[in-house]
């Protein structure tokens, strides 16, 4: 049977068998770390846009429940039962909201402070300390993150 053997002449003339030599390995790392400087912050922009946008998903949930909780409260004529009025600009949730809507959702939440609606009960803005602990600040309809962890 016959054997096929790659010979590579060097510089110098004289003959190696087979392999790759180091400046052509060195090459090709390179070019793979080049390749992967490049990627890599694509990569992560991705996954914080997603994180972003999972703590947005969440606050949106608590923002349906919140107002649900607060037409409760005002239904019954109730809504500082489930708000606790801790300072004239920094309304919290009360133990007795959280489990409300906690109950609503039907899984844990994490804070809600800084609660203003308006005059007609709508939800105008509050911040919310997500179960990641990001902080994600709603105002009337709009969602910012403000601290990503």
């Amino acid at each position: 049977m016959l054997k096929m053997q790659r010979t590579v002449y060097g510089v110098n003339g004289a003959s190696r068998k087979g392999g790759f030599s180091l400046l052509e390995l060195t090459i090709v790392i390179l070019i793979i770390a080049i390749l992967a400087a490049i990627l890599l912050p694509i990569a992560l922009r991705y996954i914080d846009d997603a994180k972003r946008n999972a703590e947005i998903a969440e606050t949106r949930t608590v923002t349906i429940a919140l107002q649900a909780t607060l037409d409760l409260g005002f239904a019954d004529g109730n809504t500082y039962s489930y708000i606790n009025r801790t300072d004239i600009y920094d309304l919290r949730l009360s133990e007795a909201g959280q489990a409300a809507i906690e109950n609503l959702i039907g899984t844990e939440i994490g804070a809600v402070s800084h609660i203003v609606f308006t005059e007609g009960n709508t939800l105008q803005s509050y911040e919310y300390l997500t179960l990641g602990k990001s902080v994600v600040v709603y105002d009337n309809g709009n969602y910012t993150v403000t601290e990503l962890k």
